[in-house]
């Protein structure tokens, strides 16, 4: 298994796609616009499951490094509305 805190990121601000999944697309994409508005988010609806029932929505942003991104991804994670970030 591949051991996130051993991954090699520059040290330099670089752009970072987080992947969102729910229930409720409009929900979602109002997550992504609440935590990562500040930083003009590239957002794009991802793919639904076969039935409806799960949804995703895709969010890119440029983080200015692994400590703000895994901050952004815990406070993604933390929101209402939001089964997964990946």
């Amino acid at each position: 298994m591949l051991d996130p805190s051993k991954l090699q990121v520059p040290d330099e601000p670089y752009p970072w796609g987080f992947r969102l999944i729910g229930s409720d697309l409009e929900r979602l994409r109002e997550v992504a616009l609440e935590v990562l508005g500040d930083r003009d988010p590239q957002i794009r609806p991802g793919n639904s499951s076969r039935t409806g029932k799960y949804c995703s929505l895709e969010a890119e942003v440029v983080v200015r490094d692994r400590e703000d991104q895994l901050s952004l991804f815990g406070r993604l994670a933390e929101q209402p509305g939001v089964l997964r970030v990946l």
